[in-house]
């Protein structure tokens, strides 16, 4: 049964998953050395302790706001690449093709998934995070790997690459947006991103 409480100035429920709609625009907004738990409780009108009946600590909430938002990120690129594989024929554009998920990717979800990702990473060793992600990492690899078995079936890429190197390849390039957490202290455009992902892949198109 999930638990509620009442903010006691609108008289709406407090759940979970309305703590971590908030968190994660807090998270945006500030980034993680500017969240506090005390401007969380503030946008909630609850008190800290209140928190403190959904989430162990400060550590829990970032983790769990990064994993829901990565399972949501998971299914909107499923979709799009599931969506590409049906519609391939062996007149497509492929690097047009693989360029529509840059857009995807530089979304506000995305955005907010960067925030986070670092602190998240760390909790792969509490095993949390090895319990909760790897079925939407898991699909959003199988999806890739058949987006590019695709593109070989119709003669679009070197049919001689394993697929699924391709789909490690792809997955690696959009981890890669993490430098954007660096912020100023990494100039990379998206306009330098986005060459450097074209010449990867007219390395591996068809001759």
């Amino acid at each position: 049964m999930t638990k509620t409480l009442t903010n006691e100035t609108t008289r709406e429920p407090i759940t979970r998953d309305l703590i971590l709609d908030h968190s994660s625009v807090l998270l945006a907004e500030k980034g993680l050395n500017g969240f506090r738990l005390k401007d969380l409780a503030q946008r909630l009108k609850v008190t800290i302790p209140n928190l403190y009946r959904y989430f162990a600590d400060r550590e829990e909430i970032i983790r769990e706001t990064y994993v829901r938002t990565q399972v949501r990120d998971a299914a909107i690129l499923c979709e799009l690449l599931n969506a590409s594989a049906d519609s391939m024929t062996s007149e497509s554009d492929f690097t047009a093709t693989v360029a529509t998920f840059w857009p995807v990717m530089l979304s506000t979800a995305a955005q907010e998934q960067r925030v986070v990702r670092f602190k998240a990473l760390a909790t792969i060793h509490d095993g949390m995070y090895a319990q909760v992600l790897p079925s939407s990492i898991n699909e959003v690899h199988a999806a890739t790997t058949r987006f590019f078995r695709q593109a070989q079936v119709h003669g679009l890429i070197d049919a001689s690459i394993n697929p699924e190197v391709l789909s490690l390849c792809i997955r690696s390039m959009v981890l890669g947006m993490v430098l954007r957490d660096f912020g100023d202290n990494v100039q990379v455009t998206d306009e330098e991103l986005n060459e450097v992902v074209g010449r990867f892949y007219q390395s591996v198109l068809a001759k």
